[in-house]
């Protein structure tokens, strides 16, 4: 993921070749069912769940989107998507504990943004608010 332009680049290409590309046969009729089931979604697809080219059903749980970011988990920790090319091994500049004081201010000021579905993943969650950098221990 730290390679922007390899990301982008492979998913256009997978875009093409897969989801667009694919005119017959199971690979067809199972975009078909993935499309109109996102066009009739009323609830976001928390499972992240589609059907592959063999009509199989599959989970991807290393990803999640919520509100306009998606995260990653990498090594335990769930990172926000707008921070996950900065570097590596991500250095939180603030830790902040589930329940405590500044997790309420930090729920409070996020949902400001439309964003307190950020702190609404279980374990750990990196993400960046007002240019800091903040891992919130939440309950696993």
């Amino acid at each position: 993921m730290s390679d922007r332009e390899l990301v982008l680049e492979e998913a256009g290409s997978l875009l093409g070749t897969r989801a667009m590309g694919v005119r017959e046969g199971k690979g067809a009729v199972s975009q078909s069912f993935n499309i109109a089931g996102q066009k009739q979604a009323a609830t976001m697809n928390y499972g992240n769940e589609y059907l592959d080219e063999d009509m199989q059903r599959v989970r991807i749980t290393n990803v999640q989107q919520i509100n306009n970011r998606a995260f990653y988990n990498r090594n335990n920790q769930w990172i926000d998507s707008g921070i996950v090319d900065k570097e590596k091994d991500i250095k939180p500049d603030k830790t902040i504990e589930f329940g405590s004081r500044e997790f309420f201010e930090l729920a409070e000021r996020l949902a400001k943004e439309n964003r307190q579905g950020s702190i609404a993943l279980r374990g750990e969650v990196v993400l960046s608010v007002d240019g800091q950098i903040i891992l919130v221990k939440m309950p696993k």
